[in-house]
């Protein structure tokens, strides 16, 4: 795909040079993502294409969107064209997909993960004293690479849970000049997170089994996971509610009541 922001390096020959995108371009990548989101049935291509959105936005060298499962981060997609050029696609996913995040790591996406604040630094490797969290050089020693300017952001599913994030790394300036993230930027990589999270969303779903083939019965899995769901999204409304009407002597409302209703509604009965 051609990009709005490509079009004058291909009418240059080819040669690569950012421009900074216009306004009308800035949304390109939020249009294409949101039109993938109904037509791409693949979740890994989906999800390889809103990375790609992300760096071809900001010019980031490289970009990883990590998974959450469990008590971990797990590698879902990565990209950078450092080290592709030199060590190959295949090779390059093969080095930096090896290890798996603990979630108790004080790593910048374990921070991201744990916190859902978005971390942007100049330099990875000059972090302000008394931060939460660290950059590990391993990588970059195991592959002579050098990490400057990073930019992490959670992915939050529409119960504020963070379900993985998106790390980039290096953003160049016109001339190729690594160069911090742009501030205006990161509203749309933002952005771009969270279409990520929807499609994850989408294709956890689809995954279950909504409805039995010879009853029509909803799925036990899917009718507990909208459960879980709602009782989330009540027990946040319970403690914003009890915070407004600390000095109130009105009882809180039944958040049982709240999750059945809600959860009836959504399974449609």
């Amino acid at each position: 795909m051609l990009w709005p922001w490509d079009v004058g390096a291909a009418r240059n020959g080819g040669v690569t040079r950012f421009q900074r995108p216009s306004a009308s371009e800035a949304i390109a990548p939020l249009v294409d993502i949101a039109i993938a989101l109904t037509s791409e049935v693949d979740l890994d291509r989906l999800l390889e294409r809103i990375v790609a959105g992300a760096r071809r936005f900001t010019n980031a060298e490289a970009g990883t969107l990590f998974l959450r499962e469990g008590e971990t981060l797990r590698f879902a997609v990565v990209q950078n064209d450092r080290l592709a050029a030199r060590l190959g696609a295949q090779e390059m996913r093969r080095r930096l997909t090896t290890d798996v995040l603990a979630l108790e790591a004080t790593s910048l996406a374990g921070h991201v993960a744990n916190s859902g604040e978005v971390i942007a630094l100049p330099d990875a490797y000059v972090i302000p004293h008394g931060s939460p969290y660290g950059f590990d050089p391993a990588s970059d020693e195991r592959n002579e690479y050098r990490t400057r300017s990073v930019l992490v952001v959670p992915l939050h599913d529409r119960t504020r849970e963070v379900i993985g994030v998106l790390q980039l790394i290096n953003a160049r300036d016109d001339g190729g000049v690594v160069v911090p993230f742009d501030p205006r930027s990161q509203r749309v990589v933002h952005a771009l997170a969270s279409q990520a999270a929807v499609a994850i969303r989408n294709a956890t779903l689809e995954d279950l089994v909504f409805k039995d083939p010879l009853t029509g019965a909803y799925n036990r899995r899917y009718f507990t996971l909208r459960i879980e769901e709602e009782a989330k999204r009540t027990r946040a409304s319970a403690s914003r509610w009890r915070s407004s009407s600390s000095t109130s002597t009105t009882s809180s409302p039944s958040t049982t009541g709240t999750v059945t209703r809600r959860a009836i509604r959504c399974c449609g009965k």
